[in-house]
């Protein structure tokens, strides 16, 4: 196996001359071939990718539905609203509609369930407050940067008063790139640093 590193060193020439003379069972003529095909495939897709993440808005992922209560209402009202609309996390606003915290599944695992927090607990005392939050104006890549930088799964959409128009959702996002970009997704080897030598199946 041959690491994406080690073939970036390579110069890039195309397949002609003696190099298209080459045996396809040598590993020159592999090298020069694979060469190809990651110039053509992963870094021209990659690119339009990351051009259109930079140039389309969070609005174009269609941000899901949400379910939105006050930080007095009980952990059981959080699960039960997650349970019937079959939603990651609950938006927890104040009294003017305004984001102040999310409850998310991981908020339940390690913030009620592994420390034994009854389910009658108010949300105020287990939700993460001031989460991260997106415009649905802003680039697609700056939003989905942060939730990777945070690790969050969920990120809810809000207007210019902080009130919550929708939640983008990791899924949202790989499936927007997934439908645009299906070649982008679907040439990626398992291991992106790795490239086989030998050709697999028949």
């Amino acid at each position: 196996m041959t690491s994406l590193r080690n073939l970036r060193s390579l110069p890039f020439v195309p397949l002609m001359g003696r190099a298209a003379n080459l045996s396809i069972g040598t590993t020159t003529a592999r090298v020069f071939r694979w060469r190809f095909l990651l110039v053509n495939i992963l870094i021209e897709h990659r690119m339009e990718l990351a051009r259109n993440l930079k140039i389309e808005s969070v609005g174009r992922l269609r941000p899901g539905p949400f379910a939105r209560l006050p930080p007095t209402a009980t952990v059981a009202q959080a699960i039960d609203q997650m349970r019937g609309r079959r939603l990651g996390c609950v938006l927890v606003c104040n009294g003017h509609g305004q984001l102040i915290g999310i409850f998310s599944e991981r908020d339940l695992l390690r913030r009620v369930l592994a420390t034994g927090t009854p389910l009658a607990a108010p949300l105020a005392s287990c939700m993460t407050p001031n989460p991260q939050t997106a415009r649905n104006s802003e680039p697609i890549g700056q939003a989905v940067r942060r939730m990777q930088a945070g690790g969050y799964r969920h990120m809810p959409v809000v207007d210019e008063s902080n009130r919550p128009v929708g939640v983008l959702s990791a899924r949202g996002a790989v499936h927007y790139i997934v439908e645009h970009f299906p070649s982008t997704v679907y040439c990626l080897p398992p291991d992106p640093e790795v490239v086989p030598l030998h050709r697999e199946g028949a």
